[in-house]
């Protein structure tokens, strides 16, 4: 706002300039992105008891970068009125915080759903990936806490460091 008001201009037009040189800087590639998408939700909050997780994305490339990861698995990614805060759901945030786990540990935590509880979800849904019916098969294992189960999960996995997967098999175990 001060900067548009300096400018005389609008803060929408500030906005767009900055996402256009977001775009420009070559030294923003994926890997940058995965790395400040794992710092920025962090310190996403809780919103309606875990139904819900919000943060907020200034940078337009990386605001993008998260879009597209969300809705690549099913997600509905709902920006806010000045379009860098942003609200998921609760398997949403989880998909996106398994999406940036490295394959190997991916593999990992895919792999700790029992097979009975895979084949529960994926009767007559064979259209769905093996993140969708992770997520959902978590869902339907934590019953009525669904909500705030599948939060913590990505919570779990996030303080972790992304770099190991144990604490947050022991929370799918727990909840199987």
């Amino acid at each position: 706002y001060e900067l548009a008001r300096l400018l005389r201009t609008s803060p929408r037009k500030v906005r767009t300039i900055r996402d256009d040189l977001a775009y420009r800087d070559s030294s923003k590639d994926d890997d940058w992105c995965k790395k400040q998408l794992v710092d920025i939700l962090k310190s996403a909050e809780r919103v309606k008891d875990g139904e819900f997780v919000s943060f907020q994305i200034d940078d337009g490339l990386l605001r993008d970068y998260a879009r597209k990861l969300v809705r690549n698995s099913d997600g509905v990614f709902e920006q806010g009125f000045s379009s860098s805060t942003i609200k998921i759901s609760g398997p949403s945030f989880t998909c996106l915080v398994v999406l940036l786990l490295d394959d190997a540990e991916r593999k990992k935590l895919l792999a700790s759903i029992p097979e009975e509880k895979k084949a529960e979800v994926q009767t007559g849904q064979e259209h769905k990936g093996p993140l969708k019916i992770f997520v959902e098969s978590f869902a339907k294992a934590a019953g009525q806490q669904a909500g705030k189960k599948i939060v913590d999960l990505g919570f779990t996995i996030l303080s972790g460091g992304l770099s190991d997967v144990s604490g947050a098999v022991e929370v799918i175990k727990e909840s199987f």
